[in-house]
């Protein structure tokens, strides 16, 4: 990864988690009016449409994605994909995230960077107290 990719990463980074970092946000799913919020709303809403079977509108990559997802995660109830407040994500919901340049197929990055590794690195870096910063992600 170049110099230049790493910084629009960095920055990319700062701007999503600079509400959990003011301490308006307590988590990524908090933090509305990011890029992030809208990108992890996006991806529990592909993952109950297809625990609820109704994967026609998937593409098949985001097919195998989701069955990975999962097994992997446990962003599920009993077959349904939950908002950190308890109710159930739409259809419409799975398509909140349209508007932004998909991180997986952006041709600025040499290295394809996925949905799930930049929310993982994002996450990662909340985890950690920033100097001077009020606020960080739970280690939950």
């Amino acid at each position: 990864m170049s110099e230049a990719e790493s910084a629009v990463l960095t920055c990319m980074a700062y701007v999503d988690l600079n509400p959990v970092r003011a301490k308006m946000a307590e988590s990524l799913e908090d933090s509305v009016y990011t890029s992030v919020y809208e990108r992890v709303k996006a991806e529990k809403a592909k993952m109950q449409m297809f625990l609820a079977g109704d994967a026609r509108n998937l593409h098949e990559d985001e097919r195998e994605k989701v069955i990975l997802a999962t097994k992997s995660h446990k962003m599920h109830e009993k077959g349904r994909i939950l908002t950190t407040e308890g109710t159930e994500i739409t259809e419409e919901e799975s398509k909140r995230a349209d508007w932004l340049v998909s991180i997986d197929e952006t041709l600025f990055f040499e290295y394809k960077l996925t949905v799930d590794e930049y929310l993982e690195l994002v996450d990662l870096t909340g985890r950690r107290l920033a100097a001077g910063k009020k606020g960080q992600i739970d280690a939950k």
